[in-house]
């Protein structure tokens, strides 16, 4: 069976493109023991009182009942009418929860980032079916796994929502729309229905709004009358009209001076120590303020940490593009990036340090060609989590250290 003809050949059949798959793949699944899986499925009620506890942070700030600075800092580079008295006017309703997320993990289970609702579904349900045609490997999956994410997605849309759920799905800001074309076509094979795709639809019948980036919503011509339903429980967002769930300061809270005594060490333990950069210095693990200029002057074995763009500036906050590896950084070039980085921290353009769980391992895979190769990697584990919880597991792996969605990544599903 040639693997890249089949996966080309389903994308290409359900989408009606020409795009093809767009990453290398192994021959087998990844196997993960019942531990781990176990380990994954009780992360999310974990993650859901970490977004639950950064709502609560945030509107006590909003309403004075708690230092200001943490709405300011989480409302950060937004135009005036996006601002602070824009959240103020969001109903509970308006400004909960993500129904779908996807999180970006690494080292031994350490979620670097959460992405609501974040691309690659569609990635895993293509894999899902390659393998699945291989019976031997999936003689023995794990039960997290026996269902396809189309499957598990419509079972798990379902029980969320009080009505049949009818989608309208935003494409804009995804970073692999073909996957999430193809994930459409699938879910609509479990009997969802969307706006724009099934016949007799209006934008006015969805009850389910997905976007892949927070700005969408206030592009959306039918966005008042959507909130004022919302707000009335008849319509539900996948990802609420907020910038909260779209951005990276979030990952300080546990850590932060002002707010990590509303984190429990179990909450904390989810994520890699990470730290706002600010003129002052940076507050490392062992609670020491380190100056910028010390930092630089470390060797680079001491400059294990990813600096990461956290605010909400489109063009910096998907695909990598605002993540750089202090150690790859000589010390004239890691001042110079610090000052450049410095010098936004008045305009709230806000990057933090995070520790780096980059560890390599050797991998084989398969070459279009189909011959098997090995290559050294970092990976990265993507979870995939719904409103019943732990949904599939989906393994990336890329020569570098900023491992993403690229034609050179290899891809494979967890079993």
């Amino acid at each position: 069976m040639d693997s890249y003809a089949f996966l080309d050949r389903q994308i290409n059949e359900a989408t009606g493109a020409a795009c093809g798959f767009g990453n290398l793949i192994t021959e087998e699944p990844f196997r993960l023991e019942s531990r781990e899986w176990d380990a994954a499925a009780a992360r999310y009620h974990r993650v859901r009182t970490f977004q639950k506890t950064i709502l609560s942070l945030f509107n006590a700030s909003l309403r004075g009942e708690f230092d200001p600075v943490v709405a300011s800092l989480l409302v950060n580079e937004l135009p005036p009418h996006l601002g602070i008295d824009y959240y103020k006017a969001l109903t509970p309703r308006q400004h909960s929860l993500p129904a779908f997320f996807r999180t970006d993990e690494v080292g031994q289970g350490k979620i670097c980032e959460i992405q609501s609702p974040g691309s690659l579904w569609g990635v895993h349900e293509q894999l899902y079916n390659l393998y699945a045609c291989r019976s031997p490997f999936f003689a023995t999956r794990s039960a997290y796994a026996r269902q396809r994410l189309s499957e598990q997605f419509a079972r798990h849309l379902r029980s969320h929502l009080p009505a049949e759920p009818i989608i309208h799905h935003y494409m804009d800001g995804s970073t692999n729309p073909a996957g999430m074309w193809f994930f459409i076509q699938r879910t609509r094979a479990q009997g969802i229905r969307y706006y724009g795709y099934d016949r007799g639809l209006t934008p006015r019948d969805s009850n389910f709004i997905r976007h892949h980036i927070y700005a969408t919503h206030w592009c959306d011509k039918y966005v008042r009358e959507r909130m004022e339903r919302c707000d009335a429980g008849t319509l539900h967002y996948d990802l609420p009209p907020s910038v909260l769930f779209s951005e990276k300061i979030p990952m300080i809270f546990p850590f932060w001076d002002k707010t990590k005594a509303f984190f429990s060490d179990e909450i904390r333990d989810l994520f890699p120590y990470t730290q706002l950069i600010t003129p002052e210095g940076i507050v490392m693990e062992d609670g020491d303020l380190v100056s910028i200029d010390a930092f630089c002057r470390r060797p680079r074995s001491e400059r294990a940490y990813y600096i990461k763009y956290a605010s909400s500036d489109l063009t910096l906050c998907s695909r990598g593009k605002g993540v750089f590896y202090a150690k790859t950084f000589g010390r004239e070039k890691m001042q110079a990036f610090f000052d450049r980085i410095l010098q936004g921290y008045p305009q709230k353009k806000y990057w933090i340090l995070q520790e780096a769980h980059a560890p390599k391992s050797t991998t084989t895979y398969l070459t279009r060609d189909n011959e098997r190769k090995e290559m050294p990697v970092h990976a990265k584990m993507n979870g995939f989590y719904g409103p019943g919880g732990l949904m599939g597991m989906l393994l990336l792996q890329q020569s570098f250290y900023k491992v993403h969605g690229t034609q050179e990544t290899i891809a494979t599903i967890a079993i």
